[in-house]
């Protein structure tokens, strides 16, 4: 019987000092700095990305999401107001994702939701180019769509999290900005 309460302690006492998820750490600390100063309509937009964040976290069959992240890893998020879509692409330098939350229905796309231009500027965090190239599209597109991007670097167990947001950039390639 003694046996028995020590076993049920041990497995209680393990399982409460299991290591959280990175990815759920760096899940709530975006999550709380979205709800800083938020009216109640773009708290419910947090709460909607949260939530597609935690079922990419719950569908996640590569283990990508459920250990630790050593490395620096990207988290953008893009919302289309028209659509109420979410998107969002994960990565750092060994694995990537992309995702879709649209309509109460989540699913793992294929290809990013990012140009090959936009995600070089924001692997070398260019905010100053950001910021033109999103001039520049404001310009030129009918956008309803903005970006948040979180970039979060990992040290001494901590996150240090690191965020631009802006509505759509244009490519270069697409216009006379250079």
């Amino acid at each position: 019987m003694k046996r028995m309460y020590f076993y049920a302690s041990l497995i209680i006492l393990s399982s409460g000092c299991a290591p959280k998820a990175d990815f759920l750490v760096i899940s709530k600390l975006i999550y709380k700095e979205d709800t800083k100063n938020m009216n109640s309509k773009l708290i419910k937009r947090a709460d909607n990305a949260r939530k597609s964040r935690l079922m990419a976290f719950q569908a996640d069959s590569t283990k990508f999401l459920k250990g630790e992240l050593n490395d620096t890893t990207y988290v953008i998020e893009l919302f289309n107001s028209e659509s109420a879509s979410f998107y969002g692409n994960i990565w750092n330098k060994n694995h990537k994702m992309h995702y879709s939350y649209i309509q109460e229905k989540f699913k793992f796309d294929y290809s990013p939701s990012l140009s090959e231009y936009e995600t070089k500027l924001i692997l070398k965090w260019d905010t100053v180019t950001i910021r033109k190239r999103e001039a520049a599209g404001q310009r030129l597109l009918d956008n309803n769509t903005s970006f948040k991007v979180t970039r979060c670097v990992k040290k001494n167990n901590t996150f240090r999290l690191e965020r631009i947001r802006f509505d759509a950039m244009l490519d270069p390639e697409y216009d006379s900005l250079k």
